[in-house]
Parts: C-alpha cells; sequence; structure tokens
C-alpha cells in the first residue's frame, strides 16, 4: 500500500515550532537529527521510505545502510563530486555491493528469527489480528508467516506489547498516550493484540510525526486525526472515533498542553532518556492527570544492579536515570513490577528494562 505526501501537514507544525517555548524546541542531536529529517522529507517521496536509509536512520530499518550526508548543501556537493571522479567510484561502488550483500544477509536472519517469535507470540495470544498492509513504504524486511505479510521491524513492538498484556488485563486498555512512537509500530501493535483499544494518542517531534501519520492513513481499521485538524484548536478532547475505528491523534510535543480527558495507560519506550530532566518532567506534568491506571516504561537499562546501587546511574548516552524516570511518576502510581519477559537478549533485539507503574 502507498504511503502519501500531505507536505502542508509537516510544514504546519515547523512553523508553528518556532512559536513555542524552547523547551519545545529539539535539542542538542536532536536538533541535527529533526533539520536532517525535514530536507529528506521534502527532497524524497515517502512511497517507499522505509527503503530510504537516510530517512529511517534511528528509529527502524531502512535497506542497506549508506553514509549520512551533513546539512550543509555545499558538503553534499563535493561528496558527490568525489563519489562520482574515476578510481573513488569504484571503489565506492564495490564498498556499497559488500554493504548490499551483508545487509541482505543480515534481514534474512532477523526474519527467521522474526518468524520464531512470532510462532512463540501467537501460541500466547492466539487472538491477535496482523493489520493489512504492514509492508507499506516500501519495508525492505517484509515476509510471508501464516497467511500474513509482516515486517520484521514490527514484530519487537508485538513483544513490547505482548509484555504489557500478560501483565495488564487488555479489557483495562482502552485509550493511550504513547510519546515517542516511531512511524506507528507501536501503536499497529497494540491494535493487533487489543481488540478494546479505541483511542491512541501518539506525541513525537514534527517530522517523526508527520511520517507516523501518513504511514498509519495506510490502515483501514484506523482514523487518523492529524496536526491540520487541531492546529487550530484551544482544546484537544480525547474521544473514540464515531464509525468503530481506532482514532489516533498525530501531535507535536507542545500539543500535549491542550490535551484534555483521559487515558489508560501511558507508554515511553527509552526516549525519555534521550531528553533533558525539564522535557521529562514537563511531560510527565502533563501525562499524569490524563493518566488514569498504568505506565509503562522501557529504560533501557538490562543491568538492574546498576539502578540498586546508584540512584542516580546515567546511561552514556542518556540525559536522565532510570530511577528519576520512575520517580516523575511513582507518587500516582506507586505499585512497580518489572515485566520484560527477556526476548531482547533472547533474539538479540536491543536490550532494555520494561517496568508497569499502577496505582494499585
Amino acid at each position: 500500500m502507498e504511503v502519501n505526501d500531505q507536505l502542508s501537514v509537516l510544514n504546519e507544525m515547523l512553523e508553528d515550532m518556532g512559536k513555542q517555548p524552547s523547551l519545545y524546541h529539539p535539542q542538542a542531536r536532536w536538533s541535527r537529527y529533526e533539520r536532517r529529517l525535514e530536507r529528506l522529507l521534502k527532497e524524497h517521496s515517502l512511497q517507499n521510505f522505509r527503503a530510504n536509509y537516510e530517512i529511517t536512520k534511528g528509529f527502524t530499518d531502512g535497506g542497506t545502510p549508506r553514509p549520512t550526508l551533513p546539512d550543509s548543501a555545499w558538503k553534499r556537493a563535493i561528496w558527490r563530486a568525489l563519489v562520482r571522479s574515476p578510481g573513488v567510484a569504484q571503489i565506492v561502488r564495490e564498498y556499497g555491493r559488500i554493504l548490499a550483500s551483508v545487509s541482505n544477509g543480515r534481514r534474512s536472519v532477523e526474519n527467521c528469527m522474526a518468524k520464531i517469535v512470532m510462532d512463540e507470540l501467537i501460541s500466547q495470544f492466539p487472538r491477535i489480528r496482523i493489520p493489512q498492509g504492514l509492508e507499506s513504504g516500501g519495508a525492505p524486511n517484509a515476509f510471508e508467516w501464516r497467511g500474513h505479510t509482516i515486517t520484521a521491524d514490527w514484530v519487537p513492538y508485538v513483544c513490547r506489547a505482548g509484555d504489557l498484556y500478560r501483565h495488564h488485563s487488555a479489557d483495562n486498555v482502552s485509550s493511550l498516550i504513547e510519546i515517542g512512537p516511531a512511524i506507528g509500530l507501536s501503536t499497529l501493535a497494540h491494535v493487533a493484540l487489543n481488540k478494546n483499544i479505541k483511542v491512541i494518542v501518539n506525541i513525537d517531534i514534527p517530522p517523526v510525526t508527520y511520517i507516523c501519520g501518513q504511514f498509519l492513513r495506510c490502515f483501514r481499521e484506523l482514523e487518523v486525526i492529524d496536526y491540520s485538524q487541531t492546529r487550530k484548536l484551544h482544546e484537544i478532547h480525547i474521544q473514540p472515533a464515531s464509525d468503530g475505528r481506532v482514532r489516533v491523534y498525530q501531535l507535536p510535543p507542545w500539543s500535549i498542553e491542550k490535551l484534555r480527558g483521559e487515558v489508560d495507560l501511558f507508554l515511553n519506550a527509552r526516549s525519555f532518556q534521550e531528553m533533558t530532566p525539564e522535557l521529562c518532567e514537563n511531560y510527565a506534568r502533563n501525562v499524569n492527570p490524563l493518566t488514569k491506571s498504568a505506565v509503562m516504561l522501557h529504560l533501557g537499562d538490562p543491568e538492574q544492579e546498576k539502578l540498586d546501587e546508584n540512584p542516580d546511574y546515567i546511561l552514556g548516552r542518556s540525559h536522565v536515570s532510570s530511577r528519576k524516570i520512575i520517580r516523575l511518576f511513582s507518587d500516582k502510581f506507586p505499585s512497580m513490577r518489572i515485566v520484560d519477559e527477556g526476548r531482547d537478549q533472547k533474539y538479540n533485539y536491543d536490550g532494555h528494562r520494561a517496568v508497569i507503574l499502577t496505582n494499585s
């Protein structure tokens, strides 16, 4: 299924971001990341964005790795002239051939692992509903499984959702907010495992929110509400769709202050640890009043003893420790349970520590 471009939505978010407090402007490396994505989205169609390594680098598989070019136009021009020059062009072609071969081999192994994981998951969730269109956007890692087309990068998100619903009944989750859903594979995992889900609110930086919204429009079971529909609202009331579909709000960070209503669950998968303490505190301050029953956090700390020995332990690339993130929610949700089942280590996915915080 084709992912369509709608750059007016992205442009509206970028225009309005400049009017927001500095808290909502991308910080440090995220600023460079956003500028790169903004440029690439204007240069390339979303039709096959999942096969574009430069666009998807950082949040999903994106085809054969290639150099990430700088934002400077003259530096990019020098690079392109260099790789076309005699001698260098031959080296680059050979290097590209080797990279493609290694990448294809790795992808083949990952697809095999994903099939094994899905076989394990279906034994625990026999009523899983596989969305049609998971390969949309030209996913290079699509494969057939029991009559369905699945992508290997979707399977870790199904594992995360499965970790949640094994310990916190799906009967208690009809709505959720997620900060940092990337292209929306997490959204689709919850739709697959939870027949009760009615509303999902996704919040991410403008280019990623735009990509996610356009991708999720490919799925007929979803009603996507994007920034163009909420931009002029003073309040955004969290409500289900009127036609039985799952309503998905796609919002930039500053829209969190407009949200009204309540959700059953709040989700964050490791991105809090790449934010400033002030931004984490702001998100928690807005999310806590909206969230009724549970918070699920993926904290990126596979070595739990480091949390116990040093509560202020900070990961090498992080701003905020896991313990500090938990404390942002623990007053309202004091009961904590570690829920990850070790699949990340078992199948060589990225390691993480997953916890559920509840108010009972």
